[in-house]
């Protein structure tokens, strides 16, 4: 099939080849915008390789330097470079969290974290999706495949099988640890009303002869029942144990989010209800999920080095060069402490795309 091409700048002196698309695809992309984005583009585009020779001996500057990227996601590429050039409508932050992956893998191998700027919180959204959604239910082998397929058709599949076990732990971890922390609101308030100290805000003076308030004991022992009553038929009385299996985080916080106090409100007990400091406390946890960031876990490999054909090297070290002599008719190669080599690549982890 002939390639297409997609025009991202009129004026771009590269045609970045993408063959592993499901369709051929070239992107007539900029040098320049590339080159002021990334260090490393700024290397490739140097006259100490090839590319960067080529570029600067083009006979016609309408004569356009062709440069493949064999091994790199085509999507999270293309994505990347629309980014780079300005073309923000032609991006959705609504991406699979296989791509939002392969987005991040390009992002740290050709160090465009800073330039992608404001898309990064976009992207974000994908990874908090990944561990609220999750039911935890792919931890059996034997269930994977049927679990997936239910998974996509419920639109809620984020591609665990193509990921790097790193990531898949991580995503586990966030999401029980997260789930731990909701159970934990729901211990709280029922621990506080199994106390015996009165909570009832709707206070009647002691009889003269002794006798106990009984109203607000009635209202704090309704309470306790609506609470104790609501997460028996929610699933988390008795208190569930690690995995988790089949409870997602937000399905989870839905729940408790839906509690129904039953209090006296003719008697005035209608500000005793604890609706309103549940649904605080569980849209805290869930604040805390969007500030988590499972890339720290991943690792943080990068693309370390640039290698020649021949074998000369010279390292990213931090923002400076180590340079060594090279002829211009070198080929620009990133290599990785990971997998991968050439200019796509892949890296062993993830670095910052989504730190803070």
């Amino acid at each position: 099939m002939e390639p297409k091409t997609e025009v991202m700048d009129p004026y771009g002196d590269v045609l970045a080849i993408l063959p592993c698309s499901p369709t051929p695809t070239k992107l007539q992309i900029s040098s320049k915008i590339l080159s002021t984005a990334s260090p490393v583009f700024r290397s490739m585009f140097s006259p100490r390789f090839r590319e960067g020779a080529a570029l600067a001996s083009s006979s016609s500057p309408t004569k356009l330097i062709e440069i493949e990227f064999p091994d790199d996601s085509a999507q999270a590429l293309e994505a990347v470079f629309n980014v780079l050039h300005f073309r923000h409508d032609h991006v959705s932050a609504n991406v699979s969290f296989e791509v939002l992956y392969e987005i991040a893998l390009v992002a740290d191998k050709y160090d465009v974290t800073a330039a992608l700027g404001p898309w990064k919180e976009g992207f974000r959204k994908g990874c908090r999706e990944a561990i609220v959604q999750d039911p935890g239910e792919w931890e059996e082998e034997e269930e994977e495949e049927e679990t997936d397929k239910r998974r996509r058709e419920a639109g809620k599949s984020w591609g665990c099988e193509a990921l790097p076990e790193k990531v898949i732990e991580s995503i586990s971890a966030a999401r029980t640890s997260t789930i731990q922390s909701l159970l934990s609101v729901a211990e709280h308030f029922r621990t506080l009303y199994q106390d015996p100290g009165i909570k009832c805000k709707v206070r009647t003076p002691t009889s003269v002869f002794g006798a106990s308030n009984t109203q607000a004991l009635t209202c704090d022992a309704a309470i306790l029942g609506s609470l104790l009553r609501h997460y028996a038929a929610i699933g988390i009385f008795p208190v569930p144990p690690p995995p988790y299996k089949g409870i997602s985080v937000e399905s989870l916080a839905l729940a408790m989010k839906n509690l129904r106090c039953f209090v006296d409100f003719d008697a005035g007990h209608g500000g005793c209800m604890v609706v309103g400091q549940v649904v605080k406390m569980v849209d805290e946890v869930l604040a805390g999920v969007d500030r988590l960031d499972i890339w720290e876990f991943v690792g943080r490999g990068r693309a370390d080095g640039v290698e020649d054909g021949d074998g000369g090297a010279w390292w990213v070290k931090g923002s400076g060069f180590v340079d060594r002599e090279r002829s211009p008719g070198s080929r620009f190669t990133v290599r990785s402490r990971g997998r991968g080599g050439g200019v796509g690549g892949n890296v062993g982890g993830v670095r910052s795309l989504f730190g803070r």
